[in-house]
């Protein structure tokens, strides 16, 4: 048991001293970034207007076009459609004519993660991949029935929004963020 705790005290360690001693290359401050204000249409809800800048890069990269969004801070009550208790940093709810983005407000290294991850899920229901009716949810041929008894860190959608993710993620680093 001493050895095992050893290990894990040994492992922390490591983990503390590579943050510290490689830390990321990108700061929180935004370039300043072209893109095409009317490939969709925007509606910034919070206070935080890098976020209209985030999401317009975010949707080019990946070529969405012609897509509406309101983008709202998230409440920290919200509700998801898993059992477990889970606090969320970011949301998206398709509508019928526009897509409502949830997002927690934090610096803007972090809300390009959260944007990252986001914008996975609104590239799926674009793709007619992931759609929520009525009380159902349906993963490309399988429905789930909500609240959903299958776990976060199981549910086909989310495994797939934090793989592709961590591209999206890079790539927007790249075209918003200020290296170090």
């Amino acid at each position: 048991m001493k050895n095992f705790l050893r290990i894990i005290i040994l492992i922390v360690i490591v983990i503390i001293a590579i943050f510290l001693f490689f830390p990321s290359e990108y700061g929180n401050d935004l370039k300043s970034v072209t893109y095409d204000k009317n490939a969709n249409l925007i509606v910034n809800r919070t206070n935080n207007k890098s976020l209209d800048t985030i999401y317009h890069k975010g949707l080019e990269i990946l070529g969405i076009k012609g897509e509406k969004f309101v983008i709202r801070e998230i409440d920290e009550n919200i509700k998801t459609g898993f059992q477990d208790n889970l606090t969320l940093i970011g949301s998206v709810v398709k509508y019928d004519e526009y897509y409502l983005i949830y997002t927690k407000i934090t610096n803007n290294k972090k809300m390009v993660d959260i944007a990252s991850h986001e914008l996975i899920h609104v590239k799926q229901y674009i793709d007619n991949r992931l759609e929520v009716i009525d009380k159902k949810l349906r993963w490309e041929e399988t429905f789930y029935t909500l609240p959903l008894t299958i776990g976060y860190e199981n549910a086909p959608w989310e495994i797939e929004a934090f793989d592709k993710a961590k591209e999206l993620k890079d790539l927007m680093y790249d075209s918003l963020l200020v290296k170090k």
